[in-house]
């Protein structure tokens, strides 16, 4: 065989896909989602008798915390972040998105609102330090 040109590298992960339901496992709101990687975290529990972990996602109608079966899952626990980093993680793009549909002149105005509001994002806090770096 003759290689004749690499395709692009795509990870099995950035394209993984599922659907899961609301309230299925536990209380819900019923609602259909469809998830991605991105959307899941680990949730461990350890007792008397062994530990397990568990991933789930978040449920965006209801806030409750959805469990995601096993089957057909292609990642281990070690590849997926735990709950705390996940928040984080989903809280910081959350303010980068907000900074971003933010006009650049009323941008130190959102910066001290989250500051007031004790809302910290390193990211943000080094936007906010370039544009200041750049008048």
């Amino acid at each position: 065989m003759i290689l004749l040109e690499r395709g692009p590298r795509v990870s099995p992960l950035a394209t993984w896909k599922t659907e899961v339901q609301c309230g299925e496992h536990t209380k819900g709101c019923g609602a259909k989602l469809q998830i991605q990687f991105n959307d899941v975290f680990k949730h461990g529990i350890e007792s008397l008798f062994g530990s397990s972990t568990s991933y789930r996602t978040k449920c965006p109608c209801c806030h409750e915390d959805v469990m995601i079966p096993h089957e057909g899952v292609p990642f281990s626990p070690d590849e997926v972040m735990s709950r705390t980093t996940w928040l984080k993680f989903k809280r910081n793009a959350l303010l980068m998105q907000l900074a971003e549909e933010t006009p650049e002149d009323r941008y130190s105005e959102l910066y001290e609102s989250l500051v007031e509001d004790g809302i910290e994002c390193p990211l943000l806090n080094q936007l906010f330090i370039k544009e200041l770096a750049e008048k």
